[in-house]
């Protein structure tokens, strides 16, 4: 910067001399300079570290010149940096006066940091008449500075406290909210009270589809909506005549039974806790003795059978075993005009499906060809390829779900009453969920009632 003060010369040569002999001294000898025109005065020293800062004079000047340039440059802040000392700061247009001489000038108010250190100053540039128009430097002459605020030491902003976890919400919220979303149809995985990540992305799905905030939360006001919702939701109700229903012997289906295991292979692997997919299943009792037995829906001769084995439930021999089975038994019933049952349970529910799809995508079954598929205790995660290609084939599905059969969840992409929830309770139905849907009574007595109805319907 250019300073000058026209009424102390001789401060002004001195300053001039200590500018000139500064650059020169190891940096001890400048400290002990600094000691001394402290000694002889603030203003004194203020004006001889402005000085002694003179590479930043050019950054300075420039951001008084930018505000000035605006119509209302009082009050305008303008920031500064000298990006090759790293220091900067900023400046502020105080005031304006005019002087004697026809000067126009402006007081201003400038911040200096440097480091973790920072200073303020105040100053004063005036431009002549004669420099009116505005020439190569902006035609500003800058005097002294003074340090109204000594340099002191920045404190670093203290770090963040760390985030608090959300508390979790009591077991028993848990629970609940986990038995409202099944009802709901939606699938939290098991009923247990604990909140994991199925639990947590189940409720996110409740809470996008009735446009509320999505936190994945299980708080007392997610029960309450639940409950609402579940209290306001036609549930699907079964059929529950005192007899089983009977079908007129021309109109008797031809029932194909899938089970996901033969019955023998599961006793073979109850030992290990195997069973239809899960260690809390020790046995798979087969499908086709309790539909001749209990549903009365048809005779003995027209259930037939087939099982995945188990752990190959999945493999392309099982899928093929039970395609062959199914096209058999459509053929059948075309021949002999009847109507077309599929009864899948677990596993065999997988395998269903999947020998649907495929006989339909080669055209070996046709639209309507099966009147009535009924899923019991299907696994997680089926239809979650879409359930259309298989709907289009079947006049009617019925998926039926025990909440604490740990296998069985609802099917996405079916409707409301096409997912059926099966009235268990542990404490009076025994502990065997899996396998209560045809070995509990009552529950089977409605399963097969409503196929009848179904199967027999036109």
């Amino acid at each position: 910067m250019r300073f000058r003060n026209r009424h102390s010369p001789m401060l002004a040569g001195g300053l001039f001399l200590a500018s000139a002999l500064i650059p020169a001294v190891s940096a001890p000898a400048r400290a002990d300079l600094s000691d001394f025109f402290d000694r002889i005065g603030r203003n004194t020293t203020a004006l001889l570290r402005s000085i002694a800062s003179r590479e930043d004079a050019a950054f300075i000047e420039r951001a008084v010149e930018n505000a000035l340039a605006h119509r209302q440059a009082v009050g305008r802040t303008v920031e500064w940096h000298n990006p090759h000392t790293g220091r900067r700061g900023t400046v502020t247009i105080a005031s304006y006066y005019e002087r004697g001489a026809g000067d126009s000038c402006w007081t201003y108010h400038r911040t200096h940091r440097d480091g973790n250190e920072t200073s303020a100053y105040s100053g004063t540039a005036c431009r002549e008449p004669e420099s009116g128009s505005r020439s190569a430097d902006g035609g500003l002459r800058f005097h002294s500075e003074t340090l109204i605020e000594p340099p002191k030491a920045v404190a670093a902003p203290a770090p963040p406290p760390d985030p608090v976890p959300p508390a979790q919400p009591p077991a028993s919220t848990v629970r609940r909210a986990q038995d409202l979303l099944v009802q709901a149809g939606f699938n939290p995985g098991p009923v247990d009270g604990l909140m994991g990540r199925r639990t947590r992305g189940a409720i996110q799905s409740y809470q996008r589809s009735r446009a509320l905030a999505v936190d994945g939360r299980a708080s007392p006001a997610l029960v309450a909506r639940l409950e609402n919702d579940v209290a306001t939701r036609a549930a699907p109700a079964l059929p529950a005549p005192p007899g089983p229903v009977s079908v007129p012997t021309e109109r008797q289906p031809l029932v194909l039974a899938i089970d996901g295991v033969e019955p023998e292979a599961s006793r073979r692997r109850g030992a290990a806790g195997g069973g239809d997919g899960d260690g809390a299943v020790s046995e798979v009792r087969s499908l086709r003795p309790a539909i001749v037995a209990d549903w009365k829906l048809t005779s003995e001769d027209n259930v037939h059978h087939v099982a995945g084995n188990g752990d190959h439930a999945g493999t392309s021999a099982a899928v093929a075993r039970v395609k062959g089975m199914m096209e058999a038994v459509a053929q059948l019933a075309r021949l002999r005009q009847r109507p077309f049952v599929v009864v899948a349970h677990g596993r065999g529910a997988a395998l269903a499906y999947r020998a649907i799809r495929e006989l339909g995508e080669s055209g070996r079954l046709k639209p309507g060809d099966i009147r009535v598929l009924v899923t019991l205790g299907a696994p997680e995660g089926l239809g979650r390829e879409g359930t259309a290609p298989v709907k289009g084939l079947v006049d009617a599905w019925r998926n039926y779900w025990i909440a604490e059969d740990v296998l069985a969840r609802p099917i996405e992409g079916l409707a409301g009453p096409e997912n059926v929830r099966a009235d268990f309770d542990p404490a009076r139905d025994g502990g065997d969920a899996h396998n209560a849907y045809h070995t509990n009574p009552r529950i089977w007595r409605r399963i097969g009632n409503d196929v009848a109805q179904l199967a027999s319907s036109s």
